[in-house]
């Protein structure tokens, strides 16, 4: 576990990609094709390659990612970190609204 006193410390070599709350997302159609090029009713959301590579990359490549739960160490609510171990990425989401 990567974690210091509850709270989730950056490994060394590993890339911090940030909170995911903040990226730019799209809609997908029942098709898995952008919903604001095909004009039919939004099914999904994510994430294109060309915004995030690295992000869209590991996904992919369905790696086997870790969550942590950082919530406690912030006391906000829920705050999630992704960690992928192959790709040595890292990513947040922010639940606490």
């Amino acid at each position: 576990m990567i974690k210091n006193q509850n709270r989730f410390v950056l490994p060394d070599g590993y890339k911090d990609l940030g909170y995911q709350n903040g990226w730019r997302y799209v809609y997908f159609d029942e098709d898995g094709n952008l919903a604001s090029e095909t004009g039919k009713p939004n099914k999904t959301f994510g994430h294109l390659p060309k915004d995030h590579p690295e992000y869209c990359a590991c996904k992919d490549k369905k790696h086997n990612v870790r969550e942590i739960d950082n919530g406690a160490y912030l006391n906000r609510g829920t705050d999630t970190v992704y960690v992928c171990d192959e790709c040595k990425l890292v990513w947040h989401v922010d639940s606490s609204g």
